[in-house]
């Protein structure tokens, strides 16, 4: 398992932390204090919903930002952890850590306005996904996939990428910048500079 450097944090937190001062601004640097807003019953609390529904996972937990990971050998995890844990102390962020393979994307049209979509990604192999993000790879590549508003586009999405990876590989961060091309091709709005690790 690959030990993180001081650089390896460094770049990680100039893209993190930019981009959720940004995402963030009005909250951040509000003078007024937040109004409470009544709670729906929750679905999942009488055991219906679906529980590979990330949308529904983040209002109910109040989350506003979702990290995704690719990982092959848990330092793409432990990456996402991490970040989480930085946004929660430094901005009292609320995150939810997510292993791409346990949820469904069609729906990943409908993160809220107000947060954001972190995709931290490990490439493997000959320039392939990890076994964990070959569906989500699909599911960005595929022009005929189509989310929840009926196309393949993802109009608004804010989203930031940040790649693992060592500089000798051939194929270094080929699917951290595939991740950041497509999804600037379907509408989404990146809203700091792509991060790659070394």
């Amino acid at each position: 398992m690959a030990v993180a450097s001081s650089s390896d944090i460094a770049i990680l937190a100039l893209g993190v932390v930019p981009a959720a001062a940004y995402l963030f601004r009005d909250s951040i640097f509000s003078s007024s204090t937040p109004k409470a807003v009544p709670v729906a019953p929750s679905k999942f609390a009488n055991g219906h919903g679906n529980p590979r529904d990330f949308i529904a996972k983040m209002k109910e937990g109040k989350k506003r930002l979702i990290i995704f990971y690719g990982s092959q050998t848990g330092t793409g995890e432990e990456y996402a952890i991490r970040i989480a844990k930085e946004a929660k102390t430094k901005f009292g962020l609320t995150s939810l850590v997510c292993d791409p393979e346990e949820y469904n994307f069609e729906n990943l049209d409908q993160v809220p306005e107000d947060s954001c979509a972190i995709f931290v990604m490990a490439t493997y192999g000959e320039g392939e996904p990890t076994d964990n993000a070959v569906q989500l790879m699909e599911n960005l590549t595929d022009s005929a996939f189509e989310f929840s508003n009926g196309q393949h586009r993802l109009e608004g999405l804010k989203y930031v990428v940040f790649g693992l990876g060592n500089r000798t590989y051939e194929h270094y961060n080929a699917i951290s910048r595939q991740v950041d091309a497509e999804l600037t091709k379907m509408g989404a709005v990146r809203i700091g500079e792509r991060g790659e690790g070394r």
